[in-house]
């Protein structure tokens, strides 16, 4: 088991968490639904490490939004991972496969 640290967020429109992020690691992103299977399955673990300390992110089932990552820093019903800065995932191939991400269209002639 990894304990994975998370300090970006990727966010769609709405403010929903679409993926955990962290700088130069192999495992980032680490879209929503991998990240809760392995926090249920106990593979990995993932906390935000803010500079007053570490707080866990956890997941929440809800009725109506079904399940979620989110953390719980301070006494607010906020969700704390919406404070954690963006985490691009444009050039992340896998991205392809998730239709809210909208990817940038790349000018005629460009190539990776």
């Amino acid at each position: 088991m990894a304990d994975r640290p998370a300090t970006r967020t990727a966010k769609s429109p709405d403010g929903d968490i679409l993926a955990l992020c962290e700088e130069d690691v192999s495992w980032s992103p680490r879209f929503k639904d991998d990240a809760i299977a392995d926090i249920e399955s106990g593979l990995h673990t993932y906390h935000v490490p803010w500079p007053t300390g570490r707080t866990e992110i956890r997941v929440v089932s809800d009725s109506r939004r079904g399940k979620y990552l989110r953390t719980d820093r301070d006494s607010t019903t906020r969700n704390n991972l919406d404070d954690l800065p963006d985490c691009q995932l444009n050039s992340t191939p896998v991205a392809e496969n998730h239709p809210r991400i909208v990817r940038p269209q790349r000018p005629y002639g460009m190539t990776i």
